[in-house]
Formats: structure tokens, sequence, C-alpha cells
């Protein structure tokens, strides 16, 4: 029952027993709606599952969730998005948001790096040609 609500709002979005006059146009701000499906790219939802497939019990937690996104994510509320009259004001909000969050991804993937190579660095592992080629 509740895989059919998710996939219902997911296409109509959460308001589909509303009328047209009862909506407001304004339901993509709501704080359940994921901000980064709407400018097109979630990196929760893209990454989370996978880098938790490959997690281990020593990795340091990640900012980005291991259940992938818990938000919504709706073709109806996307469109409505786009649809908005403010949509530039709230696209460049919203992107603003989604490049901060990116960039906090990196810093953290780059320290991760920079730990793990100390790491490798101080029990002396002999680099691999092709692990060579990485540090670019």
């Amino acid at each position: 029952m509740h895989k059919a609500k998710a996939l219902l709002d997911s296409l109509m979005g959460p308001s589909r027993d509303q009328s047209q006059k009862e909506k407001s146009g304004d339901e993509f701000r709501d704080g359940n709606v994921c901000k980064y499906y709407l400018v097109g790219c979630c990196p929760d939802s893209m990454l989370g599952k996978k880098l938790e497939a490959i997690r281990t019990e020593f990795d340091r937690p990640s900012i980005i969730s291991s259940q992938g996104c818990t938000k919504l994510h709706s073709v109806a509320l996307k469109t409505d998005y786009q649809q908005h009259k403010d949509f530039e004001r709230y696209r460049r909000e919203y992107e603003e948001l989604l490049l901060r969050y990116l960039e906090n991804i990196v810093r953290e993937a780059d320290g991760k790096a920079a730990y793990e190579k100390r790491k490798r660095e101080d029990m002396q592992i002999p680099w691999a040609y092709h692990e060579k080629l990485c540090d670019l």
C-alpha cells in the first residue's frame, strides 16, 4: 500500500486529490520535496545506496545519505516548479544549494583520499603503476 502511494506521489504529486483551485502551485517548496531533484541532479539518490554497498565498517560516516534520498522526487512537482512565475529565482536558489552540497561532497572525498594516501605511506605499501596515474 505504501509503495503504491509513493509511486502516485512521485508521478502526480502529493496534492493529487485536491482540485486545481485548492492547489497553490507552491507545493514544490515544501520541506519534504527534494530541491536537488527539481534542478535535475540528486546526489543522494544517485550515490547513496551505491556508496553504502562499498562502505566498510572502518569508513567514516559520509554526508551522503546511505539510504539514498528520503525526500520526494515528483515529476508533477518538477513540472509545477518549471512553470512557476518565479522559476528563475527558485532555480538560482536551488542550484546554489546543490553547488554547496556538491562542493562538500568533493571536499569530503578529497579528505578521504588524502587520509588513505597518508595511511598507505605510513604502512610503506608500494604504489602500483595504475594507482600512480590517479596522482596526476
